[in-house]
């Protein structure tokens, strides 16, 4: 139990060594921003955020309950006890299904949104210890879920119609993984054994191999596609940067400079717009998609770390200490086309 207990401590300390602000003891209250339009407090941080497809809902998921948010009101609508220590979440593209997974456990809860209760758990492949897994990302067909664990240097691929997984090792330590619109590919992101560059490796989910790999900035963070397919964007942590991908092509064409330690990144449905959020200073900044020019800068109060946009991209909902607050995205790009 003791030795249990003390490799809890070793992974929570150990994802806080990467979000700076993070305390394993304490969750400080976020400020107000200044250009907020509501701040929702939602329970103890970290919070991680998901939107429903619709974008009539967010899920909020703090360190040990779910609070489903009406994006019309602002209002909590549903609150339900959740697992602790979540560490990811990703919506079924009906928005029927919401999927989590947990830092010290080894399986993928599918719930459902509406009522938070749990639908069933599919067993994730563990090593000697449990836990680890973050990153998730669920293909459109609802029918493979794919998790990144960085602390094993492995990913699992899930089949939830099987409902059983198997584990595949990239020549990387995976933060997080993104799945294209026909589900054929999965990029996953992370960093080498020495991480003064991360990358992308390209995973073919029929063959279930790496067909290739992607050059990105320092410590990648998170990863978005663009809704054509042709290009995907990772938020460096160690660079506080974000790599343009093309990825017909395979490689970066170019590299922005964003807010200190991007660990929420969010693009908008057309793709036109880039939202990052930084964990350090608690900035929100909007990025030209097409051009990479900054549009805007706003703060949004202390541990920025998740943030989502509305299917409009008008607004945008930022995790911040133990609250959500809403931006109007009108505030970060001042209006600009």
């Amino acid at each position: 139990m003791i030795q249990i207990q003390l490799h809890r401590a070793l992974l929570l300390a150990a994802a806080c060594l990467v979000l700076p602000g993070c305390s394993v003891l304490t969750s400080a209250g976020a400020p107000a921003a200044a250009d907020a339009l509501a701040t929702i407090p939602v329970g103890r941080g970290p919070i991680l955020l998901a939107m429903a497809p619709d974008g009539s809902r967010v899920i909020a998921a703090s360190s040990d309950r779910l609070a489903a948010i009406d994006t019309a009101t602002h209002q909590i609508v549903a609150s339900f006890p959740g697992e602790p220590n979540p560490s990811s979440l990703a919506f079924s593209a009906d928005g029927r299904r919401l999927y989590v997974t947990y830092l010290f456990t080894d399986r993928l809860s599918v719930l459902d949104p509406a009522t938070g209760a749990v639908l069933e758990r599919v067993a994730l492949v563990a090593g000697q210890r449990p836990g680890g897994w973050g990153g998730i990302a669920v293909s459109p067909d609802r029918s493979l879920a794919i998790a990144a664990n960085r602390e094993r240097s492995r990913i699992a691929i899930v089949d939830l119609t099987g409902r059983d997984s198997r584990s595949v090792s990239p020549d990387l330590r995976p933060r997080d993984v993104a799945i294209s619109a026909d589900g054929r590919t999965a990029y996953v992101a992370g960093c080498p054994k020495i991480c003064s560059e991360g990358a992308i490796q390209v995973f073919d989910t029929g063959t279930q191999r790496f067909t290739g790999s992607i050059t990105v900035g320092n410590n990648p963070y998170r990863i978005v596609l663009g809704p054509d397919g042709r290009s995907a964007w990772t938020a460096n942590l160690g660079g506080a940067t974000v790599s343009v991908v093309d990825l017909a092509s395979r490689r970066t064409i170019a590299t922005v400079p964003t807010v200190p330690a991007p660990t929420g990144l969010a693009l908008s449905a057309d793709g036109s717009r880039l939202f990052v959020a930084s964990n350090a200073v608690g900035d929100v900044a909007a990025i030209d998609a097409g051009t990479g020019r900054e549009l805007g800068r706003v703060s949004a109060g202390r541990r920025a770390r998740d943030i989502v946009v509305a299917p409009d991209g008008r607004r945008a909902w930022v995790s911040t200490g133990d609250s959500v607050v809403v931006l109007d995205t009108a505030s970060l790009t001042g209006g600009a086309d």
